[in-house]
């Protein structure tokens, strides 16, 4: 083994040497994936990996299973990161030997789970009830941009010269955080800018990156592949809006793009500057969506709808000769629609009585009812088990205000319905994104399902009795509908039950909400 790599020895004195510097646990980051390294202090005389992904080859060799068995940062992530970068299935588990991690070469596409990890900007994983808000970005100089623009075939001058086009406005701009998809033409381009500058770049992806590539690179030709890898490698972070696969379904392209737009504001918010869309577009390209909801006009649409500005850049002569994959149709003619979506559930009915059942279901269960009913129509769905709750709303700023209403008049509960010695009181998670609509074949009622139904259900267990936390994509649909009647905050990144990985998470509160003082905050200010 070369020198150039001391640490991956497979002696017995390094792992001696190894172990006489354990410790409880030592933060770091493999790939650009923060990881938590149980019992073991990385070594000092092992360089900082930047980009372990952009690493010609790092070998993990023989006695290595035991670092990767101390991956703790997330039990489901680590062996699916393992598997998605070339080493063999199931070997993380069974500790064996020879591990290869050669990312150019392999250049396995991460799934959506393993990539809700891939932030370098926030390695802190914590649980519901230990939280605390993250520093705003002040005083960091440049602006914000959200990308688009048509996609189209590589290797022409048209190109050349729309690249000087755009590294032009990025100037003007003075552009220094970017958000947007990896489309061949158009997004890789303006990505490669973004890059060129040193700015910050942050991939937006509308489901699996499989499939991605499939759709949206390889359509406009191979060679786009290679300059895919280099831009995504260089990221700094892979964003989901879905996880899942690509169904045939516009509504997962304008989530996508919704949800590009929701951060790029927020990020924006955080620095205290201006958030900018550039998109490429040319008056001779037809958009290739069937709804007319997706596509590079509608979203400069969506964009101005907000009253914000859009810099237009013409793309100029480029080929536009796209070959799309043949795919089976999903689905079988059931629609997919985006929604908003809650879960709530009773933290401590296990603990209730039997004699107070009854008050349970007619106090607990009635205040929401009629909480419920208060709102019509913009409530499509309903459902209970138990003391549970789930519901599907039309709209993000009106599935906010039913959240916090049930909070408000879920907040005097008699004693009774409270066990003694117990934290009891409801708890609410609130999501946006596409789900099926289709009817229950056991029942023949409306029902609405999918992955984003399931990812909401793991958020509730995660929130604090009497608190509302909300998604990312929830936040920034609220920002994206300049909602006045509520306000958010980042409590950070958390571990979702159920190996549904760790996502940045919100506290939803009314607009007129003033955060409580700390205890002993009065005395030291005596001081």
């Amino acid at each position: 083994m070369s020198s150039a790599m001391p640490f991956f020895s497979s002696s017995r004195r390094s792992m001696r040497s190894i172990r006489r510097r354990r410790r409880s646990s030592v933060a770091s980051a493999i790939g650009g994936y923060p990881v938590r390294i149980s019992e073991t202090v990385w070594p000092s005389d092992l360089p900082a990996l930047r980009h372990v992904q952009s690493t010609d080859a790092w070998l993990l060799h023989r006695s290595e299973p035991l670092w990767l068995r101390n991956l703790a940062h997330c039990p489901s992530c680590c062996s699916v990161c393992a598997q998605q970068h070339g080493a063999a299935e199931g070997e993380l588990a069974r500790g064996t030997k020879a591990w290869a991690f050669r990312f150019p070469e392999l250049r396995r596409p991460l799934n959506g789970r393993a990539a809700m990890h891939r932030s370098r900007r926030s390695s802190r994983v914590v649980t519901g009830e230990k939280l605390s808000a993250p520093l705003p970005e002040t005083g960091k100089d440049g602006n914000v941009a959200v990308f688009c623009g048509h996609m189209f075939n590589t290797g022409s001058k048209a190109e050349d010269e729309l690249k000087e086009r755009v590294r032009e406005q990025l100037d003007t701009l003075d552009i220094s955080v970017g958000y947007g998809p990896l489309a061949c033409g158009a997004d890789i381009v303006i990505a490669e800018g973004l890059l060129a500058r040193g700015a910050e770049l942050n991939v937006v992806l509308p489901f699996s990156e499989e499939d991605f590539i499939a759709e949206s690179v390889l359509c406009g030709g191979q060679d786009w592949l290679e300059r895919y890898y280099a831009c995504r490698n260089a990221a700094t972070s892979i964003n989901f809006a879905t996880p899942g696969d690509y169904v045939g379904d516009d509504n997962q392209f304008a989530y996508n793009t919704l949800y590009a737009m929701g951060l790029a504001i927020l990020r924006s918010q955080k620095r205290q500057c201006e958030a900018f869309q550039i998109a490429v577009v040319s008056d001779s390209f037809a958009s290739f969506s069937t709804t007319g909801i997706a596509g590079t006009k509608a979203d400069m649409k969506l964009w101005q709808s907000l009253g914000r500005e859009t810099v237009a850049i013409t793309a100029g002569p480029v080929p536009r000769n796209l070959r799309f994959p043949d795919r089976p149709k999903v689905g079988n003619g059931t629609k997919r629609e985006i929604r908003s979506i809650i879960f709530a559930d009773y933290k401590g009915f296990s603990r209730i009585g039997e004699r107070e059942m009854p008050d349970f279901m007619d106090i607990v269960m009635g205040r929401i009812a009629g909480v419920l009913h208060s709102f019509g129509d913009h409530v499509e769905f309903r459902n209970t088990w138990g003391d549970a709750i789930y519901a599907i709303v039309d709209e993000p700023k009106t599935a906010a205000a039913i959240a916090l209403k049930l909070q408000e008049v879920l907040a005097d509960l008699p004693r009774g319905l409270i066990p003694s010695g117990a934290v009891a009181g409801m708890r609410l998670g609130l999501h946006y994104g596409p789900i099926w609509v289709g009817t229950d074949r056991i029942t023949g009622n409306r029902l609405w399902y999918g992955g984003e139904v399931n990812r909401t259900a793991r958020i509730e267990p995660v929130t604090p009795v009497g608190g509302v936390y909300c998604t990312e994509s929830f936040a920034a649909a609220l920002l994206m509908a300049d909602c006045q009647d509520c306000k958010f905050t980042s409590v950070g990144r958390v571990l979702l039950p159920k190996k549904y990985g760790e996502v940045e998470l919100f506290r939803l509160e009314g607009s007129d909400y003033v955060e409580p003082p700390q205890p002993g905050a009065k005395a030291k200010a005596k001081t």
